[in-house]
This record gives structure tokens, C-alpha cells and sequence, in this order.
């Protein structure tokens, strides 16, 4: 009995995993193309966050790849690893190493941009890190592909997935527990003020924000969903109904935050997580719905029997996207086939009704046919790719040979079951971790009940990067827009924008939404955390050079330096409340000196 109960509830698919495999690969990239643009000013020690202040800002346990070295081509060598591990765990390549590289190089960027970052970054670390003790390879892999252990049962349970569901549930338990502040209870006004907070929201948000009584329901909505949330996802009765009732409002809730507010992707994280709540009976429902159709029966796929590269080629394909029982077999057995093939130089694809495809259009048919990489096989069907295409099939058809002899040490088939059993020390250790978790949330509660027990574990957290702050929005959302004006004057004379880097005089009014108060969230979590006292050289030097490198016909003299603030109004239609200068300073851009201009 309770050993059933303990697979029901803490059990996961390893459909699921692998869907939270390619869930997480298509997080981590998105990562690093979001902070592609601020490679420089984010990651070189001549940027706006060197290295010192990266150190300063985090914990001293803190530890990242990016402080080996300070230049830019290292921010962009590591960024380039990352992009390949994320890809090689989106096919499922040598999952566990990939995963674990993506887990490395996750902690090494969030605690390099420690002053940037937000819960999005506090999530993904947190995911990869559960992720290691998971088969996210068991399925719709490479891996599995080139496996030809028996795949058993579908059901997957351990420690490991006992701490990543646990997980989950701490994200919305500790998340609506934290939220003690009148704005999301009396007052019910917290929408309210997150969508009047141009720095914060979007379009779609400010339209939003003048209803103001849709914004009350919609704080009690999200505070009481976030409540109940645990107990739909973790109910011992019922418990694969209880999970498909509450996951589609859980979904539409982090699709609401991204369509609403600004806060970069942190809704893609909590989607990714959120999938490993998906049961096994959707899969089973829907493969057997999807297998059935008509242009997925009957389809075989041909290979040179003399090309063991062919014959991996076909078995990843299969595995990646095509029904089980898709029939691999050498083209040799048929002389039509065979005839096909060497006509073509090509692998054949033949369907249900007993057409055949060939070269890169074979390719595409069968990406489009993958309920997961479908998206690939559209793709690649575009006009433009197929002759690309065709010639790169053409390339690796006519070296055939060499890639044989090269995959023969890539993908090595294996004869060990990817659904591997835990050992004694990992389950431990998972059970070991969580608990600790578990207790620090417990912590952050008002009142720090189990402070002697979570201070010594903070160094052990902290190096894994398993300390969690649960206050989204919490214990009340911020009240006040801020957002930065510099005024760079030019030799000529004329005034320029330099923090929007354009040749026009900047406004001063308050900004109309996130996406016009800053160029991205991460600089909105800089400007909102930073000292500006402390920053002004660091500031003023960054600003004059990065207008310099932009427009070096026209030599800025200095950058005049404003930060306003802005409370927002308790109700909608009011008066709007004062605009309060925080600060105001003016940087030489000749003389690299700083002057305090009176407010």
C-alpha cells in the first residue's frame, strides 16, 4: 500500500522527463540569447559589473567560471558552451554530462550577474541541480536510441523525483505564505499596483491596471491558487485527476505573468518545472492518439547496411519523433530500394501509402512527425533550406565513411538500461538536500523558528546554490516607479539620449512600460539595486565610452546622470503623486571626474 502511494505521488513518467529534459535545454538557451546583447556590459571588468563587484555582491561561497578570466571572449566561450550542452540535452546526448555541464554553467552566469538576477535565476539552478539525480534520457533521446537495453515500465520513482516535485510545491507554497502584506489580502491591490508600475509592466499590463476592480480579483485568484496549489499536485486520492485539474490554471498563470508583466523568463522556468506534473495516462492517451494517424502508420526507414552511421542515423530518427514500431531494415533487402538509393545516394523513407523520400526532404518528413521536435520539421521544409539542406546531405553522403569511423567514438551504442537505478549515497544525498531546503523555507517564515539549524547549512546551500528566496511580490509589491534619464551633452552642443544610445533629447516624464523604462529586465534590477553613490565613475565611464564606440563622429563632453521616482496612486483616475529626484550627478567624459548636481 504504501509503496504504491509513494510511486503514485512522488512518481514521474519518463515521457515527462523527457519532455522536462527538453523543457529545461530550451530554458538555458533562451538564457543565454536574452543576454547575448549585454555581453560586454554584464561580463567584461570594462563593463557596468566587473568582477570585484560580482564577488562583493554574492555570497562568499559563491563560486563561477566566469571569474577564471574578465574579458569578453571568455563571457563569450563559456556562452557558447552553454548553447552546446543545451543542445546536446535537448536531443538527449550523453544526457547525464550535458546535464550536469548546464547545472555548472548555470551557477557559474547567475552568480556572475548576482546583482541582476532574479527568481528566474534563483529557479533554473534549482531545477538543473534535481535534474542530475533524474533519467532524463530514458526517453526520446539519443541516448535511448543507440540503447538496446529492454525500456521496461514507464514509471519512474526515487529520491531524485521525490526532491524535484517537493520543489515545485515549495515555489507556490512558500510563495503564497510569504505574501502576508495587506495588498494581497485587505486591500487585495496588489495587480493593482504591479500593472500601475510602469517599470514593471507591459503593454497589455497597463491596460489592464485601470480595472481596478478586475486587478482586486485577480490578487485573490493568484494568492489562493498559488495556496491550493499543493494539495491538488501532491493529493494521495485521485492523485493524476487532481494534477490535470490544476496544472492548466498553473499554466495560464505564468502565461498571464509573461503576457502582463516584465520579468523576463521567469514564467518559461516555472512552465518547465510545472511539466514534470504531467501523468503518464496523457501520454499514454495521447501517443495512442497521435500514433494512430494515418501519416504515422506504416512508415519504414532504409539505410546502407554497409554504413553503420546510416543505421544510427535511422535508429535516432525513430526514437526522436517516428511511432515504436517503425521498421529499420537495410535497403539491400529490396531491389527497388536499393535501386532508389543508389540513384539518389540517399537514405529512403517510405510511408503508409508507399511513397518514397529521399535526401533532405526525408529529413524534414520525419522531423514534422516528432510530437516534441515538430517544430524542426517545419523548419527545415522552409524554401529556403532545402537547397541548404541538400547540400549538407550531399556532404555527409559522400563521407559516409569518415562519419562512420567518427560516430563510431560520438555514438557508441550501449547496452545499459537508461532508467537507471539509484544508488544507495545519491538517494541519500537527494533526501538529504531537500530536507534541508524544505526546513531554510520554513525559516523565511516570520518569526525564523529553525535559524540554529539552517545557519550552519548555509555554506553547503550556498555552494550549491540551493538557497531560495520564495518573495515574489512579497510581503507586498513595490508601490514606486523608477527609472534613469542621461542627458549627454555633445562638444557641438547638442543633447543626446545615452542611456537609450540614440541622437535625440531624452524625456524626463515617467516612462510608459517596462520595455520604455529600460532596455531589458536585467537592467531594471540593476538601476533598481544599485548604490548609485558608490557607482557614479563606474556609470558615467561605461555610458561615455559606449557612446563613444556608437557615435565617434560625435564626441560626448559629459552625461548628466537624473533617477526619478514615482509612488503609484492608491487608486485609479487619482492625481498622480509628485516625482521625487533620487539622485543627480554629472560625469566628465574628458576629464573622467564627478560633480553632484543639486536636487
Amino acid at each position: 500500500m504504501w509503496a504504491s502511494l509513494w510511486k503514485r505521488v512522488f512518481g514521474i513518467d519518463l515521457r515527462t522527463l523527457a519532455l522536462f529534459r527538453v523543457m529545461l535545454a530550451i530554458t538555458c538557451i533562451t538564457e543565454v540569447f536574452l543576454l547575448w546583447p549585454n555581453l560586454f556590459a554584464f561580463f567584461d571588468d570594462h563593463g557596468i559589473f566587473m568582477r570585484k563587484d560580482a564577488v562583493i555582491q554574492s555570497s562568499p561561497y559563491a563560486w563561477s567560471l566566469y571569474y577564471i578570466d574578465g574579458s569578453v571572449g571568455w563571457a563569450y566561450l563559456l556562452f557558447c558552451l552553454t548553447l552546446l550542452a543545451g543542445i546536446a540535452l535537448l536531443f538527449g546526448y550523453r544526457t547525464r554530462l550535458a546535464i550536469v555541464i548546464c547545472w555548472v554553467l548555470s551557477v557559474s552566469l547567475t552568480n556572475r550577474i548576482s546583482i541582476f538576477s532574479s527568481g528566474a535565476h534563483m529557479l533554473l539552478p534549482l531545477l538543473l541541480f534535481w535534474a542530475m539525480f533524474l533519467p532524463l534520457g530514458a526517453r526520446f533521446s539519443v541516448d535511448a536510441a543507440l540503447s538496446d537495453a529492454p525500456k521496461g515500465d514507464n514509471s519512474y520513482v526515487s529520491a531524485g523525483t521525490f526532491a524535484a516535485l517537493l520543489q515545485m510545491g515549495i515555489l507556490y507554497l512558500f510563495s503564497a505564505l510569504l505574501k502576508t502584506g495587506a495588498s494581497w489580502h485587505d486591500a487585495a491591490n496588489a495587480i493593482y499596483y504591479v500593472t500601475n508600475t510602469p517599470e514593471m509592466s507591459t503593454p497589455l499590463g497597463a491596460y489592464l491596471g485601470q480595472w481596478l476592480k478586475l486587478t482586486q480579483w485577480l490578487t485573490r485568484y493568484v494568492y489562493h491558487l498559488e495556496f491550493i496549489a499543493p494539495i491538488f499536485l501532491f493529493s494521495p486520492i485521485r492523485t493524476a485527476c487532481c494534477r490535470l485539474a490544476i496544472l492548466p490554471f498553473l499554466f495560464t498563470l505564468h502565461l498571464g505573468f509573461a503576457l502582463f508583466i516584465s520579468i523576463g523568463f521567469f514564467p518559461l522556468v516555472c512552465i518547465s518545472g510545472l511539466v514534470i506534473f504531467i501523468p503518464g495516462l496523457v501520454w499514454d492517451k495521447l501517443l495512442l492518439w497521435y500514433n494512430a494517424r494515418k501519416t504515422r502508420a506504416g512508415i519504414t526507414l532504409y539505410y546502407d547496411k554497409d554504413c553503420g552511421f546510416c543505421r544510427k542515423s535511422c535508429l535516432i530518427f525513430r526514437e526522436l519523433g517516428l511511432p515504436p514500431e517503425t521498421a529499420i531494415i537495410p535497403a539491400q533487402s529490396r531491389p527497388d530500394i536499393y535501386a532508389i538509393m543508389q540513384r539518389e545516394n540517399s537514405w529512403v523513407v517510405e510511408d503508409g501509402s508507399g511513397h518514397h523520400r529521399t535526401r533532405w526532404d526525408a529529413v524534414a518528413w520525419c522531423w514534422r512527425r516528432s510530437p516534441l521536435l515538430w517544430p524542426l520539421g517545419i523548419i527545415f521544409l522552409l524554401p529556403f533550406m532545402k537547397p541548404v539542406g541538400d547540400l549538407a546531405y550531399g556532404f555527409i553522403a559522400r563521407n559516409r565513411e569518415k562519419f562512420g569511423r567518427m560516430t563510431a567514438r560520438l555514438l557508441p551504442e550501449c547496452h545499459r538500461p537508461l532508467a537507471f537505478k539509484p544508488y544507495l549515497l545519491t538517494e541519500i544525498a537527494a533526501l538529504y538536500l531537500i530536507g534541508m531546503v524544505a526546513m531554510c523555507n520554513i525559516n523565511s517564515l516570520p518569526g525564523q523558528v529553525l535559524e540554529r539549524v539552517c545557519s550552519p547549512l548555509f555554506p553547503l546551500l550556498s555552494t550549491l546554490k540551493l538557497t531560495q528566496n520564495m518573495k515574489f511580490f512579497a510581503p507586498t509589491p513595490r508601490h514606486a516607479t523608477r527609472w534613469v534619464v542621461i542627458e549627454g551633452h555633445l562638444a557641438n552642443g547638442n543633447v543626446v539620449d545615452m542611456f537609450h544610445n540614440v541622437p535625440e533629447a531624452p524625456s524626463h516624464d515617467i516612462p510608459k512600460n517596462g520595455y520604455d523604462a529600460y532596455p531589458s529586465h536585467y537592467w531594471y534590477k540593476f538601476f533598481n539595486r544599485v548604490n548609485f553613490n558608490r557607482w557614479q565613475s563606474v556609470l558615467g565611464s561605461y555610458y561615455c565610452q559606449a557612446w563613444s564606440d556608437n557615435h565617434p563622429g560625435m564626441p560626448a563632453k559629459e552625461a548628466v546622470f537624473s533617477v526619478y521616482e514615482q509612488v503609484t496612486p492608491d487608486l485609479p483616475a487619482t492625481k498622480p503623486n509628485p516625482v521625487k529626484l533620487v539622485t543627480s550627478f554629472t560625469y566628465d567624459c574628458n576629464t573622467k571626474s564627478v560633480k553632484e548636481n543639486p536636487k
